[in-house]
């Protein structure tokens, strides 16, 4: 439990040696499955799309996609870029 509202969360913990095979892994597949039963939204944070592709290897395993931009921070170009990956990958 976190916080006041009832929010629950899941960590995951230190960075494996292999992170993609994990995120390819039936098991993170099992796992999604079982929380979507159970909760109205699950929401699963990668690391930023420009340094690491973990966001192109879950795209095709959840319903949604939400790209962050830091205005005055993040280059036009870096999102661009991020946005046609996202589009590449059919995610």
């Amino acid at each position: 439990q976190w916080g006041e509202h009832g929010l629950q969360v899941l960590t995951g913990g230190p960075v494996p040696p292999n992170p993609g095979q994990l995120l390819a892994s039936d098991s993170l597949g099992r796992l999604l499955e079982s929380v979507r039963g159970h909760y109205d939204m699950v929401v699963v944070d990668t690391g930023p799309l420009a340094l690491v592709s973990d966001a192109l290897a879950l795209g095709h395993r959840v319903d949604g996609r939400l790209v962050v931009a830091r205005q005055g921070k993040t280059r036009v170009r870096v999102l661009r870029r991020t946005l046609e990956s996202l589009d590449a990958a059919h995610v």
